[in-house]
């Protein structure tokens, strides 16, 4: 029987914001997607994916579940975002993963992409 899922997003500019792109937010990418967002939606949520992109020329931030079955609890996950930044504490070699996990620009076009989980 089908459930009751769902696509729960989340979008903001930063450019618009008055925030400029900074190279920093590949490796936030993938703190977020394969960290934060992965274990709170995926694993304790039961969404089947989800993740965050951040494109850098048009400054558009998007986090993102789907086939996700707990819209109130992901909403509550992604204004979790910033404490879970703030209080992040790796160290050097949780810190270098997620630096060498992180998804460089394919070209000046083209910053930032979608992390799927």
């Amino acid at each position: 029987t089908p459930g009751q899922v769902q696509y729960v997003i989340r979008s903001g500019n930063f450019l618009d914001a008055g925030v400029p792109y900074h190279g920093s937010y590949e490796v936030l990418m993938t703190l977020l997607g394969y960290g934060y967002l992965w274990n709170e939606i995926r694993v304790k949520g039961g969404a089947y994916g989800g993740g965050i992109s951040i494109n850098g020329l048009s400054g558009n931030a998007i986090t993102y579940s789907y086939r996700d079955p707990n819209l109130e609890k992901t909403n509550e996950v992604y204004e979790g975002m910033p404490a879970y930044i703030e209080n992040f504490d790796a160290d050097e070699r949780e810190m270098t993963k997620y630096i060498v996990y992180a998804k460089p620009p394919t070209d000046e076009k083209s910053v930032g992409g979608l992390t799927f989980l």
